[in-house]
C-alpha cells in the first residue's frame, strides 16, 4: 500500500492560476497538500477540494512582509506536522523561503523565470542559480528550450512539465467563423496592454464586425478602465479553467501576443497554445517569440510581426478574415499528445509519491 504523504505547497498566487490548479489537483490524488500563497485583493481560490489546508496572506507578491509571513507558515507547518517535501513555484520566491526549507526535499517549478526576465540564461548569475538549484532535489521546466538555458550542472536534475490541459472534448457550442458576419477574439489570462490589450482595442477600432472575450488579472487600473470602456470588449472576471474553455469556444481566434523583451516571454510555452489545440481554435501570436515557428510550421493560427502588432491596419484585419482553420480530425491527433494525462507521472516522480 503506497502510504499517504504530506507536501506544503508554495506559491506567490492564491490559487487561481491554471498551472497551480491542475498541479494540486494531481498531488491530491496521492498525498495530503498544505497550500501557501497570496493576493492582494482576496480574489477567490480554486483550490478547495484539493489542499487540507490553507494559508492565504491577503498581501501583494511584491512586499517584503508577505514572505516574512511565507516563512513563518513554513516553520510553523513544519514543527507541527510530518510534511515530506516542498513544493515551490518559482526561483524569486524560493529566494525569500529557502533558509526555511532545508533539510526537506525540494521541488523548484518554473513557470516564469526571473533569471530569463533579467536575460541571464546558462551559467550567467551562476552564484545564485548554484544556491536555488542546488539545494532544489528536483527542477520542473515547461519545455525542452527551457531545459537548456539552465546551466548544465543542474541538466540532471530537471525534469520537463509541458503547460498543458486536462483533455477536453469538442462542444456542439463550438462553433466556427462561417459567415463573416463578427469575427470573435479570445484573450485569456493576465490581461495588460502589451499582452494582446492594446493590439486588440486597436484593431476593434478598425471593424464594427469585432468582438472580443477576456477573462483573467488586471494588473494595471488603465488596463481595467480601457476594457471597461470600449463597446467591443466583454470582460468576464477570474475564471476556473471549465469556465475559460467554455468562454473560448465561443471565440474564432485566440490572442497569444506577448512582449519580446526578455528572454522568459522569448522562450514562453503558453498554455494559451495548447488550450486552443484542445478547442480546435486557430491563435495569433507575434513572430519574435520562439513558439511561432510551431505555430507556422503547423499551421495553428496567424503569426505577425511587431509592426503588425503594434500599428494594425486593414490588411491584419484582411489576414485574419483570410485564415482557413484547420480540419478537427487535425487537431484531435495533436490534443491526444498534448494533454495533461500523459505528463503528471512526471509531477508525481517528483515528490516519490509511487514510492511504497
Amino acid at each position: 500500500m503506497i502510504s499517504k504523504r504530506r507536501i506544503i505547497y508554495i506559491c506567490a498566487n492564491d490559487g487561481t492560476d491554471t498551472r497551480v490548479v491542475k498541479e494540486l489537483k494531481t498531488l491530491s490524488k496521492k498525498s495530503e497538500i498544505i497550500f501557501i500563497g497570496c493576493n492582494k485583493n482576496s480574489e477567490k481560490s480554486f483550490i478547495g477540494s484539493y489542499v487540507k489546508r490553507k494559508f492565504i496572506f491577503t498581501s501583494s507578491h511584491r512586499n517584503p512582509v508577505t514572505y516574512l509571513l511565507f516563512n513563518l507558515a513554513i516553520v510553523f507547518l513544519r514543527l507541527r506536522y510530518r510534511c515530506t517535501s516542498i513544493h515551490v513555484v518559482d526561483e524569486q520566491t524560493f529566494l525569500f523561503v529557502w533558509l526555511s526549507c532545508l533539510w526537506k526535499p525540494v521541488t523548484l517549478d518554473i513557470f516564469d523565470s526571473i533569471f530569463l526576465k533579467y536575460n541571464l540564461p546558462n551559467d550567467k548569475g551562476i552564484i545564485l542559480k548554484r544556491l536555488l538549484y542546488g539545494l532544489s532535489e528536483n527542477i520542473i521546466v515547461t519545455d525542452q528550450k527551457r531545459k537548456t538555458l539552465l546551466p548544465v550542472e543542474f541538466h540532471h536534475k530537471s525534469v520537463i512539465l509541458p503547460n498543458v490541459p486536462f483533455r477536453v472534448r469538442h462542444s456542439d457550442e463550438r462553433l466556427r467563423l462561417c459567415n463573416g458576419n463578427v469575427v470573435r477574439f479570445g484573450c485569456f489570462g493576465t490581461l495588460t496592454e502589451d499582452r494582446g490589450i492594446n493590439f486588440l482595442s486597436q484593431i476593434a477600432k478598425l471593424s464594427p464586425k469585432i468582438e472580443i472575450t477576456c477573462a483573467g488579472w488586471i494588473p494595471r487600473a488603465e488596463t481595467r478602465r480601457k476594457i471597461e470602456d470600449s463597446i467591443s470588449f466583454n470582460y468576464l472576471g477570474v475564471l476556473q479553467q471549465d469556465d475559460v474553455f467554455k468562454a473560448m469556444q465561443r471565440t474564432d481566434f485566440l490572442c497569444m501576443i506577448y512582449p519580446s523583451n526578455n528572454l522568459n516571454n522569448q522562450y514562453a510555452s503558453p498554455n494559451k497554445l495548447y488550450d486552443a489545440i484542445h478547442l480546435g481554435i486557430p491563435v495569433i501570436c507575434n513572430d519574435d517569440m520562439e513558439v511561432a515557428k510551431y505555430v507556422d510550421q503547423h499551421k495553428l493560427g496567424i503569426t505577425l510581426s511587431r509592426k503588425e502588432i503594434d500599428y494594425p491596419d486593414q490588411s491584419v484585419i484582411d489576414k485574419i478574415m483570410d485564415f482557413v482553420p484547420l480540419a478537427d480530425s487535425i487537431y484531435e491527433e495533436l490534443k491526444g499528445f498534448y494533454c495533461w494525462e500523459n505528463y503528471q507521472e512526471v509531477l508525481i516522480n517528483c515528490h516519490r509519491l509511487n514510492v511504497r
